[in-house]
């Protein structure tokens, strides 16, 4: 045989080789998975297609993949794939999450990372009413908005003693009693200026005359009877 035919016959293998092999292309190249269309992307491009497909493991970016985990494990409940993002606080994160969504301030316990840890505690305070739960967030502020929230929401007047500014103190109590229409609450508030403007608020609302002859302080007493004139 001579070397030409030998040639010829060796091309036509080859292409009938290429042809056989689906995974490749006539340079032998891999073709991108008809059934993956993010894998014809590049870069951030690529990493958000699969973010948005929940594909996971296919994210490059460990802060997209972690990202990735964490709405996977909201959307399943699974506590567990928490444990597999890589940033400590986005694991926490994702533990709060799941906290939330199932209603179990056992998970908040547990945690380590103390802003969501405190911020998981604040949010399952607000959404049972759980003056338990508030008690437990450590920052000051955060703690006694959660007293605040819960103390309004259920009407719980001594809630209000929980906070450490004497003005938000004898807010909450004003509101409360005005809302139940209670002047005992009002003799929570410490400033008699405060705690006759709440008895006059009450007697007003409820076209009460007679609670104005509790008021101290005469020019609000006054004022109170000549709601009545």
């Amino acid at each position: 045989m001579n070397s030409k035919v030998w040639i010829g016959l060796l091309g036509i293998s080859l292409l009938i080789l290429s042809a056989c092999n689906p995974n490749n292309d006539i340079t032998g190249d891999i073709v991108a998975d008809s059934n993956d269309s993010c894998s014809t992307l590049t870069g951030s491009a690529k990493d958000t297609c699969y973010l948005e497909a929940k594909k996971c493991s296919k994210v490059a970016s460990s802060t997209l993949r972690d990202s990735c985990v964490v709405e996977l494990a909201k959307i399943n409940n699974d506590l567990e794939a928490c444990n597999l993002i890589q940033n400590n606080k986005t694991v926490a994160y994702c533990q709060e999450q799941i906290a939330i969504a199932t209603n179990d301030q056992r998970i908040c316990s547990n945690m380590e990372e103390g802003y969501w840890k405190d911020n998981c505690n604040y949010q399952l305070g607000l959404s049972n009413n759980k003056e338990d739960f508030c008690g437990l967030v450590i920052d000051l502020r955060q703690r006694e908005k959660c007293f605040q929230e819960v103390a309004l929401e259920t009407n719980n007047y001594k809630m209000c003693r929980y906070f450490s500014e004497d003005f938000r103190k004898n807010k909450c109590f004003y509101n409360i009693a005005v809302d139940l229409a209670d002047v005992k609450v009002c003799r929570w508030i410490n400033s008699q200026t405060s705690k006759d403007a709440c008895v006059k608020k009450i007697a007003r609302n409820t076209e009460n005359k007679e609670l104005c002859e509790g008021i101290v302080i005469d020019l609000i007493k006054e004022d109170c009877y000549a709601m009545f004139k």
